[in-house]
């Protein structure tokens, strides 16, 4: 222990550190390098402990480690280093899960990082956790080093060792440990390599239990990703830099020049301060915070504590029992100076709407009385605290608020109407308070300060936006005008502010404008119905016409008319061969006379095909169908409700004008091309792609407000993993096989031969698994199910795409939306954009979803950022099922699926094909084209890294 002050004493004077580090040397590590002996595993994990004793202080001796040519090194880890490390380290984690039972106390290894800096850091519910050294940065080991070349890695320092997630070490390492260069090349290999060394020293050690996998470790480091941001921001600079760097001035033989644990406060500030300028790690900082900002790693639970403030108003509308009669009686006994007072009838109405006050409850009560001998009565406002736990009661309840209050109502404004009216001004400054109590309480936020405070204050509260831009300078102007000459009428003796005085103090407290607008500014701008609009409830019936004949089509040509008279209709294809998988659509124009009127409207027909084939095969026991008409028929129409309350016109999908299923499932809609909106033969770029996300965050949040109204939505599950088998099924597993074979053919890609073949046996089962709706999922939503760039249209001008539509609701499940995120990267969105913007798309659709269910008023928890990319990581597998599938039927244009092919014919590019063998024909010539080709290569390395080809 240190005997002079500073913070390393401030740190280790409880003797916690030390007495975790004397158990791991003493305790663990001891039986952990027995496993490994009994495993004829000579690896060894940490230098022997000789003595130690807290009596007359903490001490403990260790071996010399360098007489065994071990030596500190100055500089983070190169990937030769790293895999040393991460070798030790997943043996080291293996060894803690296995000896878990054996020596219990390693559960109750709690003095971590996050204890030391009162923060929480670690997950409670972690898939697995295991014991994590906890101090993983490169100064922290000691390395045998022969020949300029590091051949061993000792860990060192196990005194915040912990049990918890083993994200804590990973991430810790990667940045206190591992340098920038091979961090950011080599992440992804890195942790693969960390996995299958912790997974063959679990086999190695022969552990009983369920062994995790590597998607559970990425699942864990998604979870714990906050910490990145952590170690970045705080501790990332003192560890990138060499000495030499940290200090320029540095003098070799002087230990003191580079002592980091300053008592003086001072220099270790202006050392930080120094490291944070430093160019290397502004570079890096200016490189990983877009990122952060992408993965929601800069968002500390923003969402979560919007919600907790809207849930915590629940206890505004309902007034709490001890506001009964005798509490009325009491007020007005005070107030009408009359100890005679009875009262004979009350009520109580919420005095505010739900968010109007953070920091009040207020109630209005019309009580009637008897007083003197007359009947009266009065309205009076009631302000208290909640009984209901949460944001407010917290804030409420050591009653300092309350106390600043009752001093401006009862000796403050008193005082100051009072020096109003001396001077002829009749200004009310506030309502009058009839009666304070301590129960309940009130209060307020007065305060002694700059007067910027209150001038900033109200220009955003107050203020509407119009007036504040317009005229924020002739407002300020405007106060101070009735500030000076209210001192001139009081007789202020002394020296009255300049207008430059105030304009300082404003300028000097510029930071509260930007805290009020990122912050308050919309509660305030927004009105009581923009806030929380009354959602209209719905009403209405379905409407069966058969269109299987002219009369039917009267019918749909206007329902409202029982002459109508069809004269002329023709039918042409609605789409080319292969656009849609799962349906077959027809274009109408149909002239008619309704109302004496000739008429001609063109509608989109939707039907099951008639011939032999896979998507009769698919398609024939109307599921689908029956899915998308739900969707249509009752579901947008609710959003569409929704979005239209809050003044979204954003429309979710075409209107459908009539469904039947006798005598055959169809579904007639609005032409989308009469609004000018085309399909286009290529994926989405990025300002498409963003179209596209916007649109898919309101149907995933409105889905989320509805699910209580519509709760058969949550029973939907037609979709990917329950819709398709047989022979759809097999051409997917074909398909893998195809890419598995040309692995054989790429130099470099054999071994992904096997690890296909291995995949495609497994993988159908994993889909199926991914797609069921599981409670245990961070949240859930009504996923789209087909979000393909097909099955959407475009609507185009110049050249740009202004919008686009979605279409094709037949896949339309309740579950993880992952589901949708996950398909879309993959089979609507191209790939320069999804390999240069994925975070940056997943953000942009998170920031849709989440403005969405703030302005649908959704009561509940908002998920966060993290949350929608664990769900992402769980449900990883689906990328690389899509991508050795599905992927070069949506990547190639029709010309490049088929180059030989003639517009006028069909067949050359039909893809639901009757013989499978014409199907399996044209995927192998899909994949083997070189578009697919690089793309795949460069994915497969990714996948296998990730995971995500074990299944």
């Amino acid at each position: 222990m240190p005997e002079l002050e500073g913070i390393k004493k401030d740190v280790l004077k409880d003797g916690k550190l030390f007495e975790t580090e004397t158990i791991m040397y003493e305790a663990v590590l001891p039986e952990m390098h027995k496993l490994l002996k009994q495993a004829d595993d000579d690896t060894k994990l940490g230098p022997r402990l000789l003595y130690s004793s807290q009596d007359p202080t903490w001490v403990m001796v260790f071996e010399d480690l360098s007489k065994q040519n071990y030596v500190m090194k100055d500089t983070q880890l190169n990937l030769g280093e790293s895999k040393i490390l991460y070798a030790k380290l997943g043996r080291w984690h293996a060894a803690s899960m296995c000896l878990s039972e054996k020596i219990p106390e390693i559960k109750s290894l709690d003095y971590n990082l996050g204890v030391i800096m009162n923060e929480e850091v670690a997950e409670k519910n972690s898939i697995y956790n295991v014991l994590n050294h906890g101090d993983c940065h490169y100064k922290n080991f000691m390395y045998k080093i022969l020949d300029g070349k590091t051949e061993d890695v000792m860990l060192l320092d196990f005194q915040i060792s912990t049990w918890g997630s083993p994200a804590l070490d990973i991430i810790y390492s990667m940045y206190n440990s591992v340098s920038i260069e091979t961090r950011d090349n080599h992440r992804e290999e890195l942790i693969k390599f960390y996995y299958d060394e912790f997974v063959n020293a679990l086999k190695m050690f022969e552990f009983h239990g369920k062994i995790p996998s590597l998607i559970d470790l990425r699942i864990e480091i998604t979870k714990c990703g906050h910490l990145e941001t952590f170690l970045t921001t705080m501790f990332l600079p003192l560890l990138i830099l060499t000495p030499e760097e940290m200090m320029p001035q540095l003098a070799e033989q002087s230990d003191e020049a580079i002592q980091l644990d300053f008592s003086d406060a001072k220099e270790q500030e202006n050392l930080a301060e120094h490291c944070f300028k430093h160019p290397r790690y502004t570079a890096v900082m200016k490189k990983y915070l877009p990122v952060f900002d992408n993965t929601g790693l800069l968002d500390l639970e923003a969402d979560s504590n919007f919600s907790r403030v809207m849930a915590y108003n629940k206890d505004e509308m309902n007034a709490p029992k001890w506001m009964d009669e005798a509490f009325f009686e009491k007020v007005l006994q005070k107030t009408e100076n009359d100890d005679f007072v009875k009262v004979t009838d009350f009520t109580i109405v919420p005095g505010s709407k739900p968010g109007d006050h953070f920091a009040s409850i207020i109630f209005r009560a019309v009580v009637k009385f008897v007083g003197k001998g007359k009947s009266k009565d009065i309205s009076l406002i009631v302000k208290t605290m909640p009984e209901l736990e949460g944001i407010k009661k917290d804030l409420l309840e050591d009653g300092r608020l309350f106390e600043t209050e009752a001093t401006m109502y009862n000796a403050v404004l008193p005082e100051v109407h009072k020096l109003l009216r001396a001077a002829g001004d009749d200004t009310v400054l506030g309502p009058s308070l009839h009666y304070f109590s301590k129960n309940p309480l009130d209060y307020q936020l007065s305060c002694w300060g700059t007067p910027a405070i209150d001038i900033i204050y109200s220009l955003y509260q107050a203020v509407s936006v119009e007036t504040r831009d317009n005229h924020r300078d002739e407002l300020i102007k405007f106060y101070y005008d009735e500030f000076a000459n209210a001192f001139k009428k009081f007789d202020y003796g002394q020296k009255i502010p300049s207008l430059t005085d105030l304009r300082v103090e404003i300028t000097k407290c510029g930071h509260l404008e930007a805290f009020l607008a990122t912050t308050f500014l919309p509660w305030f701008m927004l009105t009581p119905d923009e806030l929380m609009p009354q959602i209209c409830q719905s009403s209405g019936t379905d409407i069966e016409i058969d269109l299987s004949s002219a009369e039917g089509w009267e019918k749909m040509a206007d329902q409202n008319d029982d002459f109508v008279k069809v004269t002329e209709f023709t039918t042409t294809p609605g789409s080319k061969p292969g656009d849609h998988f799962a349906s077959i659509i027809f274009r109408a124009v149909v002239k008619f006379v309704a109302k004496g009127k000739s008429r001609v409207i063109s509608l989109i027909v939707k039907t099951l095909p008639e011939l032999e084939g896979i998507k009769k095969d698919l398609l024939e026991d109307g599921r689908l169908f029956e899915t998308e008409a739900t969707m249509y028929k009752t579901v947008l129409p609710e959003v569409h409700k929704m979005l239209r309350a809050v003044g979204d016109d954003t429309i979710l999908g075409p209107r459908l004008h009539y469904s039947s299923k006798d005598p055959v499932w169809v579904m007639v809609f609005e032409d989308l091309s009469k609004k000018d909106f085309v399909t286009k033969p290529t994926q989405l770029n990025l300002d498409e792609a963003k179209m596209f996300y916007a649109k898919l965050g309101r149907l995933h949040a409105a889905s989320m407000c509805l699910a209580e109204k519509l709760p058969s939505i949550k029973k939907m599950d037609c979709n990917i993993g329950t819709a398709f088998r047989g022979d759809v099924t097999d051409l997917w597993v074909e398909n893998i096989s195809i890419l598995a074979r040309l692995c054989l053919e790429w130099p470099g890609y054999q071994s992904y031969f096997e690890r296909l073949e291995k995949f495609k046996k497994q993988i159908i089962e994993k889909m199926c698994d991914i797609y069921t709706f599981k409670k245990s999922s961070l949240y859930n939503v009504l996923n789209h199910g087909d979000c393909n760039y097909r099955n959407c249209m475009y609507r185009i001008v110049d050249g740009k795409t202004q919008d686009l539509m979605l279409l094709d609701y037949q896949l339309s499940s309740w579950g993880s939306p992952a589901v949708d995120i996950i398909y879309s990267l993959y089979q609507a969105v191209s790939v320069e954009t999804r390999d240069n913007h994925r975070d940056e798309l997943i953000k942009f659709y998170y920031d849709e979803f989440a403005k969405a269910l703030k302005k649908f008023d959704y009561g509940q928890k908002i998920p966060s950022l993290i949350d929608l990319r664990v769900e992402i990581t769980k449900c990883g597998h689906l990328e690389s099922f899509l991508s050795t599938t599905f992927l070069p039927m949506f990547l190639l244009t029709p010309d490049e699926m088929v180059p030989q092919m003639v517009e006028s014919s069909d067949k050359d590019i039909e893809i639901d094909l009757a013989s499978v063998k014409a199907w399996e024909n044209l995927s192998d010539r899909c994949f083997r084209h070189p578009k697919y080709a690089e793309a795949i290569k460069r994915y497969l390395p990714t996948f296998w890294r990730k995971g995500l080809l074990d299944v």
